[in-house]
């Protein structure tokens, strides 16, 4: 499964119309230029000297101990905050670039085997926490929408001395990967080709949920901060490993994912719970159908990879308006895989990843 291509929406089941949400449509407004109207902070590419933390190994990828199971890389102060980073590979910038965005509750972490595999086949890749998320700042005051992630992505490069000419492959994982089909519908030329892993937009929410998710937009515009009310109640509760276990086949490897989740989330709840919430309230995580029909439409070549057995964001929910807008799109399809697919089969995502990003143009959208 993992050299077959050649497999295509059209392979997965009929289209079926859709209408255009235009709730992101503001997004519009991200500027071309922003990249560089930041001061520029340097921070060494390299492990901190001196570094006594106790670490500990977790699938080869070192974690320190005491930041909670968060992946600890470089600071950079960038305009809004700092932002947690890391450079694998090497200072050789001839090599292509790889860009990755981490999804809701996530992490730079969430790449870290992927990246790592990456890099053993001759690529340099970027990892960083979302603000909010991590070891990253949280901005106060801000929408924690598409273009403010956006903005962090650009100016992070922009920090780290990278030409706004350069080009790269860009990665995104479930809500990243909204980000990262904004990012590619708004800066094409910045794009070299775009992976979408499991990426939100697309499935719809339930009654209560979309009663859930007014409720917040219309508290902000009033100024009632029912998201701090909210975060400091949960901040009191005990949190069970359970309600954190990955979507992904039960094992102790799942066991241990769940401990390390549960411990991240303890280490500081009210700011994990204000980045959920307020990235449920502004991201439009089930009206993306316009952003997908919008890259569908651009220049930027695109490839998924998704599980079958996906329960956060199911395939079969998808698979109608994809094949609508990426006929010709190369779709791999992990048998058995959940939404945790990064976490059982990184080196199989990166080799195919690598694959394709070095293949020549062929129809792929």
């Amino acid at each position: 499964m993992t050299r077959k291509f050649t497999r295509t929406w059209s392979a997965l089941g009929p289209a079926s119309g859709d209408t255009e949400p235009q709730e992101l449509v503001r997004g519009a407004t991200v500027r071309r230029t922003m990249t560089r109207k930041f001061t520029r902070t340097w921070s060494a590419l390299g492990p901190a000297s001196g570094d006594t933390e106790p670490q500990e190994l977790v699938r080869g990828v070192t974690i320190r101990r005491n930041t909670a199971g968060f992946q600890k890389g470089e600071s950079i102060e960038a305009s809004r905050g700092t932002v947690n980073y890391k450079l694998w590979g090497d200072q050789d910038r001839s090599k292509p670039l790889v860009v990755t965005i981490h999804g809701l509750m996530g992490s730079m972490s969430t790449f870290s085997i992927f990246a790592k595999e990456l890099v053993g086949l001759g690529y340099n890749v970027l990892t960083f926490d979302l603000f909010g998320f991590g070891l990253s700042d949280m901005p106060k005051h801000e929408r924690y929408d598409p273009q403010f992630y956006v903005s962090e992505t650009l100016e992070l490069l922009d920090l780290l001395g990278y030409p706004e000419d350069l080009t790269f492959h860009l990665v995104g994982f479930s809500m990243g990967g909204l980000v990262a089909m904004f990012l590619a519908h708004h800066f094409p030329e910045r794009v070299r080709r775009l992976l979408l892993i499991a990426p939100a937009g697309l499935v719809p929410l339930g009654k209560m949920e979309r009663m859930g998710i007014r409720a917040l937009k219309a508290s902000r515009k009033l100024g009632i901060p029912v998201v701090s009310m909210v975060a400091k109640r949960v901040a009191k509760k005990e949190v069970d490993a359970e309600d954190f276990e990955p979507d992904m086949e039960e094992s102790p490897f799942s066991k241990e994912l769940a401990e390390r989740n549960a411990k991240m989330f303890r280490s500081d709840p009210v700011k994990y719970t204000k980045a959920w919430m307020k990235c449920v309230r502004d991201m439009g995580l089930a009206k993306g159908a316009w952003l997908y029909e919008s890259v569908a439409a651009g220049p930027v070549e695109v490839m998924f990879i998704w599980g079958d057995h996906d329960c956060v964001v199911p395939l079969d929910d998808a698979v109608d308006t994809l094949r609508k807008y990426f006929p010709k799109a190369p779709v791999a399809v992990f048998k058995g895989a959940g939404h945790g697919i990064l976490a059982e089969h990184s080196e199989r995502a990166a080799k195919m990843s690598a694959d394709w990003f070095a293949s020549s143009a062929v129809g792929t959208r």
